[in-house]
């Protein structure tokens, strides 16, 4: 019995020696591979991609974010140059107009009746002027027949005189005359350029911005027609910080 107590014991030793070894083994076992995993962990942790570019020579450009207005050049104003009604408007406030455009037209009838007024004027004085002129003739070769009798003495001088008043007064009615065609041939082209008017057009690109008539008004010279804001030309006014103002040029 005693024997076999002391075996039993001896065995109990040998396997707690076999487990403390294996648990030795395994320890060691561990670390070595967190050592290897460390050492893989820091050698992908720092991987980098390089980028290369030719170099070249430039300028550098600086934007400057700035505030500021947008004004046109110039605004005109369209006012009529003749009496007349108002027949079609082309453009309203807001519509963009191109030089040469129609903007609005007038009503012709009464401004082609002038002309051919005018017009018929003239000729009745022209057709005057050929009587008159023919009259003045006559009274010429008048006086000069009568100067020719006087010298023989067969005419008085009473009539002479009356004959030489007679020549003055045709010169004068021709003079008269000539001068009223000329008058009649200016208002004969006023008339004209009024029907010419008759249709009003952009003298230059830009925007309306007020239309100050609408159709069937009676306009006289100077009316207020159309308001228009050139687009040719603008000005850009900038507020820049002093501390910028040598970076602007």
């Amino acid at each position: 019995m005693q024997r076999a107590s002391v075996g039993r014991v001896v065995l109990n030793w040998v396997f707690l020696a076999v487990g403390v070894a294996a648990l030795l083994i395994s320890i060691r076992f561990l670390t070595h591979q967190s050592k290897k995993g460390a050492k893989k962990k820091r050698a992908g942790g720092f991987s980098f991609v390089v980028v290369t570019a030719k170099a070249t020579r430039g300028n550098i450009v600086r934007s400057l974010t700035v505030s500021g207005d947008v004004a046109p050049y110039r605004s005109f104003t369209l006012r009529s140059e003749i009496d007349a009604a108002i027949k079609t408007v082309k453009f309203r406030a807001g519509q963009v107009v191109k030089k040469g455009d129609l903007l609005l037209t007038f009503d012709r009838s009464d401004l082609d009746l002038a002309v051919r007024h005018k017009q018929a004027l003239l000729r009745k004085s022209q057709a005057a002027l050929l009587k008159a002129d023919a009259q003045l003739a006559r009274d010429r070769d008048d006086y000069s027949r009568l100067r020719r009798l006087k010298v023989g003495r067969t005419v008085t001088e009473s009539e002479l005189e009356r004959a030489r008043f007679q020549v003055k007064a045709s010169e004068a009615n021709v003079s008269e005359m000539k001068a009223a065609i000329v008058l009649q041939r200016v208002e004969l082209d006023m008339a004209k350029r009024n029907l010419e008017r008759a249709e009003l057009r952009a003298p230059r690109n830009g925007v309306v911005n007020a239309l100050f008539v609408e159709e069937g008004d009676q306009v006289t010279r100077g009316t207020k027609l159309f308001e228009i804001t050139g687009t040719d030309r603008i000005e850009v006014h900038l507020l820049v910080p002093l501390r910028y103002s040598d970076e602007v040029p």
